[in-house]
């Protein structure tokens, strides 16, 4: 039939396209996803809840990832600091107080 193709001619046109992992920091972040004020209460109980699922070298390495980018991110304003950890993968950061004092607080949940 003209136009038809079966099924074994299809898988030819599909291929797999591999998304790099996730880094330690990026997982941390995208746990503060859209739904998040209905998983926990604020920002800290959320980084609590998560941080409680780690090994202590997990810990260790998220804490550092977390300095790096504090780090990094230094030298720019709240906006700018809100947008890196947005790109990170966070769908919310907080309203209520600068999001540098939140991240710095993780600092010491971690």
């Amino acid at each position: 039939m003209p136009g038809h193709r079966d099924e074994e001619s299809c898988d030819e046109d599909y291929r797999v396209v591999p998304t790099p992992e996730k880094s330690r920091l990026e997982r941390f972040a995208s746990w503060f996803h859209q739904d998040w004020k209905l998983v926990f209460s604020d920002f800290d109980e959320g980084a609590r809840i998560y941080v409680r699922q780690l090994s202590d070298t997990e810990r260790a390495a998220l804490r550092q990832d977390l300095r790096d980018f504090l780090k990094a991110n230094e030298a720019g304003d709240e906006d700018r600091l809100r947008r890196a950890w947005l790109g990170l993968g966070a769908h919310a950061a907080p309203r209520d107080r600068p999001l540098r004092d939140v991240l710095r607080g993780f600092l010491q949940i971690i």
